[in-house]
């Protein structure tokens, strides 16, 4: 919890936006739109048990939308890297990986948070077959709308 304001704050400082050409954001984005579907995709239909409805298997799909912590951290590797070993052809994929990186943490993110506060208490139910949850939570009886 400490860290990470710095690590996402240094990682958003690295990003010079005035370098940044129109292709290589809607090419980031597409890349962020078809991994984010694909990954929403895979969560529900993993989660295709008995045991959840489709509502649990969509919350559940949802909840892993956001992206922020491996991005921040490994986003800007490749341009470390690049300019460390003096390939200024890297240089540009490493700036465009950075990028996409910064703008995965800025729209997931926010999105997911808000997706799992919203959708959470409405399409979350507790059947009560856990006292010991109850217990952690101090209340001696289960309440609707997790």
């Amino acid at each position: 919890m400490f860290c990470q304001p710095f690590l996402f704050g240094t990682v958003g400082a690295a990003v010079l936006f005035s370098k940044i050409e129109a292709s290589q954001i809607a090419k980031g984005l597409a890349v962020i739109f078809i991994g984010v579907t694909s990954r929403w995709l895979a969560t529900f239909l993993v989660t295709c048990e008995k045991k959840f409805n489709y509502k649990e298997r969509a919350f559940m799909a949802f909840a892993w939308i956001p992206k922020a912590t491996v991005q921040a951290a490994l986003g800007g590797l490749t341009l470390a890297e690049a300019q460390k070993r003096g390939l200024p052809e890297y240089e540009e994929y490493g700036q465009a990986m950075l990028t996409t990186a910064v703008f995965a943490v800025i729209i997931t993110a926010p999105l997911g948070a808000i997706m799992i506060n919203t959708l959470g208490t409405k399409w979350l139910e507790y059947d009560g077959d856990d006292p010991e949850l109850l217990q952690l939570h101090g209340m001696t009886e289960p309440r609707r709308g997790w």
